[in-house]
C-alpha cells in the first residue's frame, strides 16, 4: 500500500477490508467506484471488482451502475459494451468546436429479461430512474450561449451487436 504515513486513507482501507466480509455480500457483487487521488487507490487494494473514473465523477458512475443493474434479475447486465473508441481532430480540443471524425461502439450486449413478478430490466431501470429524477419535463430548446464548446460528432459505428430476450439470443 503506497499512502504517505499518517495519511487516513490507511484506516478507510482498514475498514472497509473489516465491514465486507461483514455484510454477507460475495465480493463479486461488491464494486468499488474511485476517482481521481491518492485515496482512489482503493480498488486496486480490495477484492472485489474496481472502476477507476475521472475526477469528481465517481458518484456519478456508481449510480449509473446501480441504475443500469436492477435486483432480482437472473442476467446480471442490462448492458455491456465491448469497446467504445473515438477518432478526434487533435487540433479542434483547442477551439470551442471539437470535431469527432468517427466513434465506434464495438461489441454491444443488451439484455432484456423478466424477473418472477413479470416486470422486465428496462422497465425497472426507467422507473429507478423517474424515482430519481422526478418526473419528465417537456425538452426546453436550448439557446446557445457565446463561448460555449460544442462537440460535431460525423459518424457513429455501431457493429458486433448482440441481443438477448427472456432465454432466447438472437444476433443483429
Amino acid at each position: 500500500v503506497k499512502w504517505c504515513p499518517g495519511c487516513g486513507d490507511h484506516a478507510i482501507l482498514a475498514s472497509l477490508l473489516n465491514t465486507f466480509p461483514k455484510t454477507g455480500h460475495k465480493k463479486e457483487n461488491i464494486l468499488m467506484v474511485s476517482g481521481i487521488g491518492c485515496s482512489s487507490r482503493i480498488p486496486y487494494y480490495v477484492d472485489t471488482y474496481g472502476f477507476h473514473s475521472i475526477h469528481g465523477r465517481a458518484c456519478a458512475l456508481a449510480s449509473g451502475v446501480k441504475l443500469a443493474n436492477p435486483e432480482g434479475f437472473a442476467e446480471k447486465d442490462a448492458f455491456s459494451l465491448g469497446s467504445l473508441s473515438a477518432e478526434v481532430e487533435v487540433t479542434s480540443l483547442l477551439s470551442k468546436t471539437i470535431h469527432v471524425r468517427e466513434v465506434t461502439v464495438d461489441a454491444l450486449f443488451a439484455s432484456w429479461v423478466f424477473d418472477a413478478a413479470g416486470t422486465n430490466n428496462f422497465d425497472r431501470i426507467i422507473a429507478t430512474v423517474n424515482e430519481k429524477l422526478g418526473p419528465k419535463k417537456e425538452k426546453e430548446e436550448k439557446e446557445e450561449k457565446p463561448g460555449e464548446t460544442k462537440v460535431v460528432v460525423d459518424k457513429v459505428t455501431v457493429k458486433n451487436v448482440r441481443a438477448a430476450v427472456g432465454t432466447g439470443m438472437f444476433e443483429l
